[in-house]
């Protein structure tokens, strides 16, 4: 008897749950079906993108080659793989999962847009005051860097040290150090910087025995940087390189023997690496009768030529050498904007000046920074020589160029360098 009356309290329940439950409207029909259709679309839209839109071979933003095609390491030459073009070893390692990772990753559909959303909600959403270490902060991006490799900074400056000893014995040697725009940036708002004292510490004690040093770090300010850039600001550049000029006992280029010009839509090489929506910089450029009239040779590495020549190959082009080359800068075969000036990274160039009134000569061993310093001390001498350390092991210098001892000589490289392992061609 209690069983049967607990069977029909049962039923009741049910019946009661049953005959209470409120009927799905249309509206909610046809919500439900909106967003089953939403998220239909967004899935499939983006599987069918991914093969249908072009994939880019180069990141114009991240500055970088894409990820190719899986299967590409597979035919790579065997002394860089264990794959001797075995489809089966391949398929069987961890490589060709980790291929397809990476290819997916680079080129999927709208990838930039959404890099910028996730940036966006990195920084104002959520307040995180770096990502992947980069930050925004007083209108600049920029790069964490602060753990000092005493050994790199060491390598480098004993480098430097011996060319002045071994090549240059009866010269005027200088040396400057560019502080990098986290000494005017990171440490005032909080952020990890390199510890600037130990690391001029660390240069003085090789080089300061052969050359004089001229400090750029007083006379320089965070407003003489791009924004969005590592580089220093050319218009800007006088008080450096009057400082400089006056060291080294030359005439002082003057501002007003400068006409300015300006071109918009610069983005520097941290405002793809940051993703964020900032606005570009404009890249000014100061040319004069003397940047305008000199002769502009870069020297061919290439075994089969070993010469200066005056021009450069730009998308396969021959491309005549001058000192500021807006085709560069607008170029889709230039990644960096900044390229403008002399053609960018080259291992040694020459500037001749046909209006020279001395016979005084520069040789200038530089960085990147050099690039946009070294127009505006054209006027002072009759051939800058531009070389790039990293790119030419000093023992060949004495073979491209003939060292005399009407020259100055300049060491002029950035504590953002000088905490970088040399280059093997700079260290051998």
């Amino acid at each position: 008897m209690a069983n049967t009356n607990n069977k029909d309290s049962m039923l009741n329940v049910n019946t009661t749950m049953t005959t209470t439950a409120e009927p799905v409207t249309s509206m909610e029909k046809t919500r439900n079906l909106i967003t089953m259709l939403v998220f239909l679309a967004l899935t499939f839209g983006l599987f069918l993108g991914f093969f249908l839109l072009p994939n880019n071979e180069f990141s114009q933003t991240e500055r970088r080659s894409m990820a190719n095609l899986p299967g590409a390491r597979l035919h790579a030459s065997a002394s860089n793989n264990g794959f001797e073009g075995n489809w089966w070893r391949y398929f069987n390692s961890n490589a060709l999962m980790e291929d397809i990772e990476v290819f997916m990753q680079d080129h999927f559909p709208f990838r930039e847009q959404f890099r910028t959303s996730n940036a966006v909600m990195n920084h104002w959403v959520l307040q995180i005051r770096d990502s992947n270490g980069n930050f925004f902060s007083n209108g600049h991006l920029a790069q964490l860097n602060y753990e000092l490799d005493e050994r790199a900074i060491n390598n480098n400056a004993r480098i430097f040290a011996n060319m002045m000893r071994e090549l240059f014995p009866n010269n005027n040697i200088f040396y400057s150090v560019i502080p990098d725009k986290n000494y005017f940036l990171a440490a005032p708002n909080g952020f990890l910087h390199l510890d600037y004292d130990e690391l001029m510490r660390i240069i003085h004690s090789h080089m300061g025995e052969y050359a004089e040093y001229v400090d750029l770090f007083e006379i320089m300010s965070l407003d003489d940087f791009y924004r969005t850039d590592i580089h220093w600001r050319q218009e800007n550049l006088f008080p450096v390189a009057r400082a400089l000029a006056e060291r080294m006992g030359v005439d002082l280029p003057d501002p007003n023997d400068f006409t300015e010009y300006r071109l918009p839509g610069f983005r520097g090489s941290w405002h793809g690496a940051a993703a964020l929506p900032i606005r570009p910089d404009e890249l000014v450029y100061m040319a004069s009768r003397y940047t305008r009239g000199v002769i502009v040779n870069t020297f061919d590495m290439r075994r089969d030529v070993m010469d200066f020549v005056p021009y450069i190959s730009l998308g396969g082009v021959r491309h005549p050498l001058v000192v500021h080359d807006r085709t560069i800068f607008h170029s889709p075969y230039s990644l960096d904007g900044y390229d403008l000036f002399l053609a960018g990274v080259q291992a040694v160039m020459t500037i001749d000046n046909p209006y020279a009134t001395t016979d005084r000569e520069l040789i200038m061993f530089r960085d990147s920074f050099g690039s946009n310093l070294a127009p505006l001390l054209i006027g002072s001498y009759s051939r800058i020589t531009l070389i790039d350390p990293r790119l030419v092991n000093h023992r060949i210098i004495p073979q491209i160029i003939d060292i005399h001892d009407n020259m100055d000589v300049l060491f002029l490289y950035s504590s953002t360098m000088f905490n970088i392992r040399p280059t093997p061609i700079m260290a051998g």
